[in-house]
Parts: structure tokens; sequence; C-alpha cells
């Protein structure tokens, strides 16, 4: 597991860098080399810029933060409804 420094953090979002999610990657590649159609959807759950993270969250700020996770999930259906 990569154990993330604070600096790497700040150096990373420097140059740009939203976010990485190493598991979407492997699916997509795995998926590719068998040629199968492909699509991720991915959420945010914790904000290492900011050193916040979604178990520091109230009541209030974890529902608005999980409003899009919602959006996201209401268009994956509507895709998946087409295949």
């Amino acid at each position: 597991m990569l154990a993330e420094t604070k600096e790497m953090v700040i150096e990373w979002s420097s140059k740009g860098y939203n976010g990485v999610d190493m598991e979407t990657a492997t699916v997509f590649s795995i998926a590719k080399s068998f040629d199968i159609p492909r699509g991720g959807l991915l959420s945010s759950a914790d904000n290492l810029v900011e050193e916040k993270s979604f178990v520091d969250m109230n009541e209030d700020e974890y529902d608005e933060f999980h409003k899009p996770e919602e959006e996201m999930e209401d268009i994956a259906l509507e895709v998946v409804r087409k295949f």
C-alpha cells in the first residue's frame, strides 16, 4: 500500500492531480484485454489536501457530500438500461 506523506500530496495537487484510483485502472485493463465494455463512477471519501475525511463530517455535511454520488448512481442506471 502507498503511504503518502503530506509533502507528496501537496506536490501531486500542485501538478493538477485530483485523485487516484488504482482498482478502477485494474478493472479497465482487464476489461480491455477481453474487449468488454467498461465504465467507472468514482466518489471521494477523503480530501488529503485539506486533511478532511468523511468520518469527520456532521450529518448535514455528510448528506451534502454524498449528493453527487446519488446523481452518479441515477446516471449509471440510465446507461446500463440502454444495454
